[in-house]
């Protein structure tokens, strides 16, 4: 472990419906380094759920290895997170929106908060609102 990847899912605005008459119950999954964390349900949550939800995200590192030539290879740091948003439909979940972002800024910076577009069919599907800090468990030579 070389650290903490926190993960506070905000909310979420713009989010399809096909509910007619009642609202939706979406939540948030999201997979990092082979971690899949998910949210609570926003209960009647509709088209814009508020979680307000911390999620915490051990970061790996693989040990250096050896190429064929002999030069070692030092692996980074796991920098691709998925985030999908669903709808619980009880008996099953149907996909809102989802993406693939690159969090190797935040690992080097420590910070991050933004809404990030949400796609599915290539179309948007409106946006979710995150918050991460990077904490490094490496002395601050090493860490970031």
């Amino acid at each position: 472990q070389v650290g903490t990847l926190v993960v506070v899912v905000l909310k979420a605005k713009n989010l399809p419906d096909k509910h007619v008459v009642s609202k939706q119950n979406p939540y948030t999954k999201i997979t990092y380094d082979g971690q899949t964390l998910i949210t609570a349900v926003d209960k009647r949550g509709g088209q814009h759920p508020v979680w307000d939800e911390e999620l915490r995200f051990t970061v790996h590192v693989d040990a250096p290895t050896l190429a064929e030539d002999g030069s070692v290879i030092t692996p980074g740091l796991p920098t691709s997170m998925d985030i999908s948003l669903w709808a619980n439909e009880g008996d099953h979940a149907d996909l809102l929106g989802g993406t693939v972002i690159d969090v190797a800024d935040t690992l080097k910076r420590g910070e991050f908060d933004e809404w990030i577009p949400l796609y599915r069919n290539d179309t948007q599907r409106g946006d979710v609102f995150l918050e991460m800090t990077y904490f490094s468990a490496l002395p601050p030579s090493l860490g970031r």
